[in-house]
């Protein structure tokens, strides 16, 4: 099981150390603050605030 473990988290940090370079640019704060206005949008259109397209 710990074999299996190990061999997962190699696995999992091998993909993902390319990742933070795909987008040098973009910073943490700006996507957060896209992702949580998007979701302000969409809450406002199921609850009915905004009116639909």
């Amino acid at each position: 099981m710990r074999a299996v473990f190990l061999y997962e988290r190699e696995q999992t940090a091998a993909f993902t150390e390319g990742m933070t370079e795909r987008y040098p640019d973009i910073r943490l704060y700006r996507v957060v603050t896209w992702y949580l206005g998007a979701a302000a949008v969409v809450v406002a259109r199921v609850s009915g605030c905004l009116p639909s397209a």
